[in-house]
């Protein structure tokens, strides 16, 4: 996969501010889902502890995997 774009925007709600990813899968086993779309929103900032922190986690695995750690 690869980060086709990527924005920080505020939440609808205005309670927090999320990460949207576009992500592009660049090879699939079959060829079926070859340069297909997968959308993602994390959570930044959030009311919600919880919410911000699960997705500040995925933010950071995501770091680690492009070599950003």
């Amino acid at each position: 996969m690869s980060i086709d774009y990527a924005e920080i925007m505020e939440t609808k709600s205005g309670r927090g501010e999320h990460l949207k990813l576009e992500l592009v899968v660049l090879e699939s086993p079959d060829g079926a889902n070859q340069n297909r779309r997968v959308f993602q929103y994390h959570m930044i900032r959030h009311d919600n502890e919880a919410t911000q922190r699960i997705g500040r986690e995925y933010i950071e695995e995501l770091a680690r995997a492009i070599g950003l750690s």
